[in-house]
């Protein structure tokens, strides 16, 4: 999370009946996120940046939903009055925008909130304070009801000045983003007022960003269109983002650019589509060609195409490698000290166990065999529908040799289509 991100909302309700207060959290240089029940009913909006003073600068509702599912906001702050995005914003049509994240696993998951609760209020700051909340997701909570938990142990703090009338001790937190490192992954919605410790109830990110209008928003902001990431794996994976330094217009399109659209290649995207739509729980599909766009956007337009249907999608970082024979420091190393995995060390994997249909790509599996092998060793116990997408320069004994894998591995391998992409 970007501190400097965080804002402070207010509704100056019509009539000089009272003030409504919460938080907020810029997702692009004038869009904030926060929760609808804040901004609700007739009124001003302003946002203000605590972290550079007092200043309140006037803002619109632009996209609003507040229902069984769904109590969130989208905030536009006028350009007037000099409004000047904070430093981690500058620049962010050259830079990733802001990533989101959803729970896809049974397990529960620690993130992080930042916001400005009415309890936190001191004397001689003049208003609320900040407050950061580490809490536990679980995912086995609100989940019917479409909304996330947030369970933690610590109680608020409370500050020097009473709490406004009818107000609870989180009262101002809503409209805070939950944070799993860099995957926003909800916004605060209300405080259960548990007896003990902390009980909030976010709005996922996954709901939002099924909503047409919500996306359109957010990618005139961005200049991007957003997706979802899965959570839990997020260390296994590289992040959903273009990798072309947009900034020179001058720099040749990578495969992730997408400045060409996809041309030529549709007989390759009907065999990944067929592919993923068999019933089988798991399997393997190999895509050999030349660096670059050779694998590299098919790959990516199959990934795009499941996202929009439902799937959770992703693509294994290319530094998780396989470890040496001889690593540095000798056979007795620790494993820290190792780059990559073999079979009996490395990532947690169980961070990819899901209920969602699930589609992993694998760039360069041809340099890795031994990834490659852990990987189909495990996803292979799936109960759900699970596809490995191995992209390489070529085929050859990476994929056909055994190399200490199980039978099964071995059979799933050797059984795994090769298709040769065009150039």
């Amino acid at each position: 999370m970007d501190l400097d991100r965080r804002v402070q909302v207010r509704l100056h309700r019509t009539g000089g009946d009272g003030t409504g207060f919460g938080s907020g959290y810029l997702i692009a240089p004038r869009l904030v996120l926060t929760a609808g029940h804040v901004v609700a009913g007739p009124g001003t909006v302003s946002v203000c940046l605590p972290g550079r003073g007092p200043e309140r600068f006037p803002a619109v509702v632009r996209w609003y939903r507040r229902d069984a599912r769904t109590d969130t906001a989208l905030l536009e702050v006028s350009e007037e009055r000099g409004w000047l995005p904070p430093e981690s914003l500058a620049g962010l049509r050259a830079r990733t925008p802001q990533r989101w994240g959803a729970m896809i696993g049974p397990r529960p998951l620690s993130v992080t909130t930042h916001g400005f609760p009415r309890v936190r209020r001191e004397a001689e700051a003049g208003g609320p304070q900040d407050e950061q909340v580490e809490v536990t997701l679980r995912p086995g909570a609100g989940s019917l009801a479409g909304r996330y938990e947030l369970v933690g142990a610590d109680a608020p703090v409370p500050g020097q000045l009473p709490l406004p009338a009818g107000g609870t001790l989180w009262s101002g937190m809503s409209g805070a983003a939950v944070l799993a490192g860099d995957l926003l992954c909800g916004v605060v919605r209300r405080d259960r007022q548990a007896g003990g410790g902390t009980r909030l109830t976010a709005t996922p990110a996954a709901v939002l960003l099924a909503d047409p209008e919500f996306r359109a928003h957010v990618g005139a902001h961005t200049g991007r269109e957003p997706w979802v990431e899965p959570a839990e794996p997020a260390r296994l994976l590289s992040p959903a983002e273009w990798d072309d330094d947009l900034r020179s217009p001058a720099m040749p399109p990578g495969a992730e650019a997408e400045a060409v659209g996809f041309r030529g290649r549709h007989e390759e995207l009907r065999v990944l589509a067929a592919w993923c739509a068999d019933p089988a729980p798991f399997a393997v599909h190999v895509l050999t060609g030349p660096g670059g766009r050779g694998t590299s956007r098919p790959a990516r337009q199959l990934a795009g195409m499941l996202r929009r249907t439902g799937w959770v999608t992703g693509r294994l970082r290319p530094d998780l490698r396989d470890v040496p024979a001889a690593p540095p420091g000798g056979p007795g190393a620790p494993a820290a000290a190792r780059p990559g995995f073999a079979h009996e060390d490395g990532p947690d994997l169980s961070t990819l166990d899901t209920h969602h249909w699930l589609l992993l790509v694998v760039d360069d599996a041809d340099t890795r065999p031994q990834v490659v092998r852990r990987l189909v060793e495990h996803l292979s116990t799936t109960r759900h529908r699970v596809r490995l997408l191995l992209l390489a320069r070529s085929d050859g004994e990476w994929r056909t040799d055994v190399m200490g894998a199980s039978a099964q591995c071995r059979h799933l391998l050797a059984r795994a289509p090769v298709h040769v992409t065009t150039a």
